[in-house]
């Protein structure tokens, strides 16, 4: 692919910084330098003309372990967006639009991170109205769907699989008059949209995890999370992203359960309520800089 600037930037290291850094990871990182307050503008051009091949680290602090990882992992030398894994290639593409909001539009990283992760949802907007029209579509029919169900399952029971086949025929003709959406374009929609966002939250782990190689990442929080790369310590983002997920539940008048599962509306409200409690004690463990992105 084309190397984007922040790549290249950050493949090469400053001549200044490039020796310290190596004898720092080597030591085990305790004596990494740290970045002089103002001079990343500096540091980057440097690294964009240097011909060394070491990437500079800087020293953010002691690094914080939990089970979802450690934050910043010294023992990696490279950036994700340097990287030449097949996962730091996929990655980086996501993290791209976050090094041009930061590095040449001057956006502060907690904001790159928000507006590259709202990119993402305006992008997959079609896919996400799509579903939303599908489920109004088929709560104003739920009451005739629900009674072509109880004659299939009935045909089922007596094994009369002549009336399954004309009740199945029958059905198919009603969906196909009244435009409901078959179960498949829900799952094709999901299916289409989870990977993007699965990967956009790990390439905003990965620069948790490389923020001692990420000029200005560290502190390139606001207010009370300055320190991205550590987990909130008042818990505010994720409690606010699962209020957020709450209320979109228990709002959505689209929410219409699952028959096949015998699951009313208001069990599956329920049901992902206790589910984003259950994401939200994990995300409580996660950096800071996942919190933006996921409430967006």
């Amino acid at each position: 692919m084309p190397a984007p600037a922040a790549r290249l930037r950050l493949r090469t290291a400053s001549s200044v910084g490039a020796a310290s850094s190596a004898a720092a990871v080597a030591a085990g990182a305790a004596t990494v330098p740290a970045v002089p307050s103002g001079l990343e503008g500096a540091v980057a051009d440097a690294v964009a003309t240097a011909g060394a091949t070491a990437v500079p680290q800087w020293n953010i602090g002691p690094a914080f372990t939990n089970s979802t990882g450690t934050y910043p992992d010294y023992s990696v030398t490279v950036p994700t967006i340097a990287g030449e894994g097949w996962s730091d290639f996929i990655l980086s593409w996501f993290q791209t639009p976050m090094y041009w909001l930061h590095d040449y539009a001057a956006v502060p990283w907690w904001a790159a991170i928000g507006l590259a992760t709202l990119a993402l949802r305006v992008g997959t907007a079609r896919l996400y109205f799509g579903s939303l029209r599908g489920a109004a579509r088929m709560q104003m029919h739920s009451e005739e769907v629900a009674d072509y169900q109880r004659r299939m399952k009935a045909a089922q029971a007596k094994g009369d699989q002549a009336a399954l086949g004309d009740v199945v025929t029958e059905f198919r003709a009603f969906m196909k008059a009244k435009q409901l959406p078959s179960p498949l374009t829900f799952v094709k929609n999901i299916l289409l949209q989870m990977p993007l966002y699965v990967a956009s939250f790990f390439a905003v782990k990965r620069l948790a995890r490389d923020a001692h190689l990420v000029p200005g990442f560290a502190t390139g929080g606001s207010s009370w999370f300055t320190a991205l790369h550590i987990p909130d310590p008042t818990f505010t983002l994720p409690i606010a992203s699962l209020f957020m997920s709450w209320l979109s539940i228990w709002t959505n008048p689209n929410v219409v359960g699952i028959p096949q599962a015998e699951l009313s509306a208001a069990g599956q409200r329920l049901l992902f309520t206790v589910l984003g409690g259950v994401f939200s004690v994990v995300a409580m463990k996660m950096p800071a800089a996942s919190s933006p992105e996921s409430c967006c």
